[in-house]
């Protein structure tokens, strides 16, 4: 073999060890890359609920309710009528709960409250909702 072979350019070897150096740069044990610990941080309950109206649909006032639990701790979605019974509730430990309720329109208003309960909060979402009928009459002079 020719000796000018085997001889490397300084331009090469330069690369080459910026190559190398930022490798070892990179590498988890020389950067000292890991999680670090952070203390938990608590999220207001209302930041993590949203009850809505949504519109009506067939005589039925509609509600949206959806629960956010990044903490996995326990909730309940409670929905009481007029008289403040209960007429329905879920308890779960879920990460999302998302449902609409159609709640029926016999006399024309409703006042539901939305409770939610997260770990020992509670929070109350009250609602009025009436609906009025109208009648168009058009008279046209012949």
């Amino acid at each position: 073999m020719k000796p000018s072979n085997l001889r490397l350019r300084p331009s090469r070897i330069l690369v080459f060890a910026a190559l190398l150096f930022g490798f070892a740069l990179a590498h988890p044990l020389a950067s000292q890359a890991h999680p670090s610990v952070c203390p938990e941080v608590k999220v207001p309950v209302d930041s993590l609920v949203s009850v809505q109206y949504i519109g009506t649909r067939d005589d039925l006032f509609v509600f949206r309710v959806q629960v956010e639990n990044n903490g996995a701790e326990r909730y309940s979605v409670l929905l009481k009528n007029d008289e403040g019974v209960i007429v329905y509730r879920e308890d779960s430990r879920g990460i999302r709960f998302d449902k609409n309720f159609c709640l029926p329109n016999d006399e024309g208003s409703i006042h539901p409250t939305f409770v939610i309960r997260v770990g020992n909060k509670e929070t109350a979402y009250q609602f009025s909702a009436n609906r009025t009928i109208t009648e168009k009459v058009d008279v046209v002079k012949q």
